[in-house]
């Protein structure tokens, strides 16, 4: 199936699912009812990226119960703010399977999200990063029962190292913020890849999220010449970083991790322009699937405005693997739906998704690069990655 997946697969998973329930149901509910448990980050810094997920998710639940459920039982959400805290985080998750939850969202981020996965794995629940990119999400890092559904961290430097080579710009400065394991490795994977593809680096620099200024690493850059800037970061840091950049003479294209997704943290750089980000979604209307396009539309609708990031994407793929997984195992014990979730492939809103019994994140993506041109974004190519699994080791 083509990565244009009908927005209503979760609705039409939860109808046929009505029909064929089972009574070994692994469900802590008294009533039956199916508990999604989330411990994400409705604030701090991780909020941009979870709450889109928590709200699409909210959608499918909605639109699920509103025929039938799934199996004929009907799904809740509770969820509990972890502030983008680790230690909240663990204490959400604690608190979440306490109150019945079934199955656990975790926080899109390894430091934050990766306690609530451990707590639900020591619970032998079964817990989703819906927009993580941390390999680490899964049996090499926390467990089996632990999920990763976003772009992988190989997927992203594939990514990015593909669409650089394809623009021309095989000679590039990179900037890496070292603040976080995702960002560094990030541009770890993109050298690597970037290298085999015949790239080369004419120089490289780091700076921490908390910097308030980078003078010294956009001069030593202004004394290089190269192609592109390629950046590896989230704001408000990497915000600064891109303002500092222009502000200090830096006028190549640069091109950003999905941690930059969004237009959010642009409002110091009115008329930005030449600037790319890849993103597993377009959140300006005009991604090339119809069902992703159709999503915003019903986001926009429901939530009252657009979501920040293309992170929407993620709380419809997550449910309708869900769905999916439930209808196989017929449970939502935490062993059985593991196997079931990596019985073969799974459809999704984002596309096909597989996951092996060694790494639980499907590493083959249709990655879409957005484009910023005088304040405003749109989208610009897909890159479909190559053997980004290869970049793991």
């Amino acid at each position: 199936m083509s990565r244009a997946i009908r927005l209503g697969l979760a609705v039409t998973l939860a109808v046929t699912l009505a029909g064929c329930g089972s009574d070994d149901t692994g469900s802590s509910s008294g009533d039956g009812t199916i508990v999604i448990g989330a411990a994400i980050a409705k604030t701090g810094f991780m909020s941009s990226f979870d709450m889109p997920v928590y709200h699409s998710l909210e959608i499918a639940v909605d639109r699920a119960n509103e025929h039938g459920g799934i199996g004929g039982r009907k799904v809740e959400l509770k969820v509990i703010d972890d502030k983008s805290d680790s230690t909240e985080s663990a204490n959400a998750a604690t608190k979440l399977i306490a109150a019945g939850a079934d199955l656990l969202i975790v926080t899109c981020n390894f430091s934050t999200g990766g306690p609530a996965a451990t707590v639900a794995q020591d619970a032998g629940v079964v817990s989703f990063a819906p927009c993580a990119s941390d390999v680490r999400f899964g049996p090499n890092g926390l467990g089996d029962l632990v999920f990763n559904l976003g772009m992988s961290i190989p997927t992203e430097g594939a990514a990015l190292a593909q669409y650089a080579i394809s623009r021309g710009w095989k000679n590039v400065y990179t900037l890496t913020d070292t603040s976080l394991d995702y960002s560094k490795n990030t541009c770890a994977a993109f050298k690597q890849r970037f290298g085999e593809l015949g790239g080369s680096i004419a120089g490289a620099d780091v700076f921490q999220n908390s910097d308030q200024a980078i003078p010294s690493q956009v001069s030593r850059a202004a004394g290089k010449t190269f192609d592109a800037l390629v950046l590896c970061s989230y704001p408000p840091g990497g915000a600064m970083a891109v303002l500092q950049a222009r502000q200090g003479g830096l006028k190549q294209p640069v091109l950003a991790n999905f941690g930059m997704d969004g237009d959010y943290w642009t409002k110091a750089l009115p008329d930005l322009s030449d600037f790319y980000v890849i993103s597993p979604a377009s959140r300006y209307g005009d991604d090339p699937s119809a069902a992703v396009n159709e999503l915003l539309a019903t986001y926009q609708k429901e939530v009252g405005e657009a979501p920040p990031t293309g992170a929407f994407v993620y709380g419809q793929s997550t449910f309708d693997l869900i769905a999916k997984a439930l209808e196989s195992a017929g449970t939502t014990d935490g062993k059985k739906l593991a196997k079931a979730l990596q019985r073969g492939t799974q459809d999704s809103i984002v596309g096909p998704m597989s996951f092996g019994t060694d790494y639980h994140v499907d590493f083959d993506w249709d990655v879409r690069v957005l484009e910023a041109e005088g304040g405003t974004f749109h989208h610009v190519a897909n890159v479909a990655t190559e053997n980004a699994r290869a970049l793991v080791d």
